[in-house]
């Protein structure tokens, strides 16, 4: 590939897998705030108003003007910043931009429908992920709707390809990932719910109670919230095909357990009893 452009991570530009020298800050966001507009103008105002937001230099046009010049020499003729009546835009195709490449591969996962094609879709996808988006200008406005977009995408990614590994029956096989992504992301339901469901497929249910009751309790410390419906009829349905509990591991799990849950089963112990 003669010209590469990193975005996920710091900004990167490397033509023939050797770096390119951007220069320093200014011509690094202006680069940046150019390739998070994707096509549209950047208005030569905004521009100044980003980079000397304080005090610039007597003559920020023309200091700015020669950024760009600088700029439009390194990455041409892959990549052009074209001048516009009130500022300047980036023609790049798509497949040069490492984050724009990441949401193709995103697409083209999403439009796959047998699990092993989904799989090797979103590992390409993830293959791309290299870090937080323009990460060195996290702070600036001008990124926090790319950030936001970019990260769910991510995310969900690794969700769908979980997803598709339980699918095919790699139960035990994704076990760390899922800890791993219920660790990144406490809060989501699907996670937690893969998690449950893949540690009670390999024989796990007491650890898929607990991992059940953990959410749970992250929730409610949380959120002052419940888990929703499925992740509770996860729970009865691995209670009631649960064997194997010794009397302390037992009662001290019931206290975690809805009060639904708790009824049925003491109903059931007293009837076995009697």
């Amino acid at each position: 590939m003669p010209l590469e452009i990193q975005v996920l991570g710091s900004l990167d530009v490397r033509r023939d897998g050797e770096a390119v020298a951007i220069g320093g800050p200014k011509p690094r966001q202006i680069l940046a705030m150019l390739l998070a507009a994707r096509g549209r103008v950047v208005s030569t105002d905004r521009m100044i108003d980003e980079l000397w937001a304080d005090a610039g230099p007597a003559d920020p046009g023309a200091v700015l003007q020669s950024y760009v010049s600088r700029l439009r020499k390194l990455l041409e003729p892959e990549a052009r910043i074209v001048t516009r009546s009130f500022g300047y835009a980036l023609e790049i195709e798509d497949t040069l931009v490492d984050a724009w490449r990441f949401e193709s591969m995103i697409d083209a996962a999403r439009s796959a429908t047998h699990p092993a094609d989904v799989i090797e879709s979103y590992r390409w996808a993830l293959g791309c992920w290299t870090g937080t988006p323009f990460v060195e200008f996290s702070e600036h406005d001008w990124t926090r709707a790319d950030i936001v977009r970019l990260e769910e995408m991510h995310t969900m990614a690794r969700e769908e390809l979980l997803s598709a590994r339980l699918a095919l029956g790699e139960d035990r096989g994704i076990v760390a990932d899922l800890e791993a992504l219920v660790t990144d992301h406490p809060l989501r339901e699907r996670p937690w719910h893969q998690l449950a469901l893949a540690l009670n497929r390999s024989g796990r249910p007491g650890d898929a109670l607990r991992r059940i009751a953990a959410f749970r309790s992250i929730l409610r410390d949380e959120l002052g919230l419940d888990p929703p419906p499925e992740i509770r009829q996860l729970e009865v349905q691995i209670w009631h095909g649960k064997r194997g509990f010794n009397v302390l591991e037992l009662e001290g799990h019931l206290a975690t357990l809805p009060t639904q849950i708790q009824t049925t089963h003491q109903t059931q112990h007293a009837a076995v009893a009697g």
